[in-house]
């Protein structure tokens, strides 16, 4: 398949659906209108953005406070009016646990990670929060999920891992522990604390993803929840597969 950059999204889709990764980005099917809690996701992260920074002095007026580009980002997001609430209540979450905290340390909001594996492969991605104080950095990345993770999904985590090897690569002095801090909005702060080992291993992996990637010729279909906003939906014949024969055909 093809394999233009990776990025934690990209492999996510991968490991959920193959299928579902060979319509999105082989086929480039429109992928029609989102979730509407994707949307209510992406216009809080719009409004921490923004806030983060006017703090920095980067940002279009003088308020940091993220409720002060609540009205934008819900109408550039069309975010639903029965979400407002929910935006409210994850907001409120996120400055009690102290976001605009230790903010002499920031470097960015929205950060660009883009850097190149030893085959070429081109890896990409955008870190919420990046704080440097070298010799160790820390990422704060805004989740707005139902769930929190497991640990064995922390454990496992791609985009961690990539935040780790991205750190390094734009602050060279970042030698020590990178803390990954994914602020689950509905639930709680759930860190990651990663090496530079970490980051030289995960390097290697990363090609060993592409590699599998490139080589999948017969994308296999994992119906799920997700399957309505999916781009092969109606036209998937995992779909309409019994649970029972799914489960055969995986095992």
């Amino acid at each position: 398949m093809k394999l233009k950059h990776l990025s934690g999204s990209r492999i996510g889709t991968y490991e959920q659906c193959p299928l579902k990764y060979y319509g999105i980005y082989e086929e480039e099917l429109p992928q029609g209108e989102p979730h509407p809690l994707t949307n209510m996701g992406s216009g809080v992260h719009l409004m921490f953005e923004k806030a983060t920074m006017t703090y920095l002095g980067q940002g279009p007026c003088e308020s940091h406070d993220p409720m002060f580009y609540k009205a934008m980002a819900m109408k550039e997001e069309n975010v639903l009016p029965e979400h407002f609430d929910l935006v409210d209540e994850l907001t409120s979450h996120a400055l009690q646990w102290g976001y605009f905290r230790d903010m002499r340390y920031c470097v960015g909001a929205e950060t660009e990670v883009n850097f190149v594996l030893a085959d070429g492969t081109k890896v990409t991605g955008f870190i919420d929060r990046l704080d440097v104080k070298a010799p160790e950095a820390t990422v704060i990345d805004l989740k707005t999920q139902k769930r929190a993770f497991t640990p064995e999904q922390l454990k496992k985590n791609w985009q961690a891992r990539i935040y780790n090897i991205g750190a390094r690569k734009l602050y060279p002095d970042v030698t020590g522990r990178v803390k990954v801090a994914f602020w689950v909005l509905r639930h709680q702060v759930q860190p990651v604390w990663l090496t530079a080992d970490d980051a030289a291993r995960d390097e290697e992996a990363l090609i060993k993803v592409a590699d599998e990637i490139r080589a999948c010729e017969d994308p296999q279909g994992n119906p799920s929840g997700l399957c309505p906003w999916c781009p092969k939906h109606g036209n998937c014949p995992f779909e309409k597969m019994g649970r029972k024969a799914r489960f055969k055909r995986k095992y």
